[in-house]
């Protein structure tokens, strides 16, 4: 399985708040939180939308999103001529999970606007969201009319075509993504994955683009460790696991593929025993895991345990078939 492969949820991670300035002249008193700041001078100026728009979005941060609905409504109320202020409820739809809201909301921006750039841009995620890839790649390309070096276009446009099966204008558009902005994490990431199915070992090089930016993310090594994995090279592919485990020991994931390089490849069984036991520790779902740990068992000749982990196995998933089959096998019934 990839990690960070999936990202029709784009949207909802992805939205950028719109940026809402104030016209107003008072300072704030450094003792103040944000919030209390911007309410002390909406006590002044109740009707200040860049205002109101600006506690939405303190609002909107802190999860208060009855109350980030009600500040930016009345800031278009009082202006309906800001396109800025659109994006911030389209968020505040998408956090209360009423999409519906949220497509009537950066409609109306690009038409107060149509040249606004954010609302382009959101407006392509949400219907990639839908996966309406068509319509994701105009409005993207309308984006790019706006401006030509936007990286966020071009990488919405680049998933659009993967998730379309697309993948060579898909790589060309993601290409152009970190072409226009070298620092575009989730644009190396995906063209590592574009490269590992494609079995090219280009992907080493864009996985270890994305780790550099960010050291802390448990995802390149992981995808890096199945690249290497998928080509055989056992080796290197337990070197970035064990480089992910240093950053994350819980990731069940990576216990378990080392415990199954262990198991197939390298006739390890009481290594790959304790990957799989560290694997069903910080997942106890992962029934999998507990299949293999039999499978090891019954390799070393302990049956005995091998059957127990089986029976486990079917406590976990009672349709493993596999564990059924396997329980089934070690108790002599056909």
């Amino acid at each position: 399985m990839n990690k960070g492969s999936i990202l029709p949820l784009l949207l909802l991670s992805s939205f950028l708040f719109a940026a809402c300035g104030t016209k107003s002249g008072v300072q704030n008193s450094a003792t103040l939180s944000p919030l209390d700041s911007v309410s002390q001078l909406l006590a002044i100026e109740p009707n200040n939308a860049d205002l109101l728009c600006k506690r939405s979005r303190i609002y909107l941060e802190k999860g208060e999103l009855t109350a980030a609905k009600v500040d930016i409504s009345k800031a278009i109320i009082a202006d309906s001529t800001k396109a800025d202020y659109y994006p911030i409820l389209a968020d505040i739809y998408m956090a209360l999970k009423q999409p519906a809201g949220a497509k009537v909301a950066l409609e109306k921006c690009i038409e107060v606007n149509p040249k606004h750039l954010e609302g382009l841009n959101k407006l392509a995620e949400f219907n990639l969201f839908l996966r309406n890839y068509k319509e994701t790649i105009t409005l993207a390309d309308r984006a790019l009319q706006v401006d030509v070096h936007n990286a966020k276009s071009y990488f919405i446009k680049g998933f659009a075509f993967m998730e379309a099966g697309d993948t060579n204008k898909a790589i060309n558009s993601m290409q152009t993504a970190v072409e226009q902005n070298p620092d575009y994490y989730e644009a190396y990431l995906q063209l590592g994955l574009l490269f590992s199915a494609k079995k090219s070992k280009l992907a080493i090089n864009y996985f270890n683009n994305a780790s550099q930016l960010q050291p802390s993310n448990i995802e390149p090594y992981y995808n890096l460790g199945m690249f290497y994995q998928n080509l055989g090279q056992y080796d290197k592919a337990a070197e970035s696991y064990q480089l992910l485990l240093k950053l994350n020991q819980k990731d069940a994931d990576t216990h378990y593929n080392l415990g199954y390089i262990d198991f197939l490849y390298k006739k390890s069984y009481e290594s790959a025993i304790q990957h799989f036991t560290d694997a069903i520790l910080n997942d106890k779902k992962m029934a999998k895991a507990v299949y293999m740990r039999g499978l090891c068992y019954e390799a070393l000749n302990r049956t005995d345990k091998a059957k127990v982990e089986y029976a486990f196995a079917l406590q976990v998933d009672s349709s493993f078939e596999l564990a059924a089959r396997a329980n089934k096998r070690l108790l002599g019934l056909k």
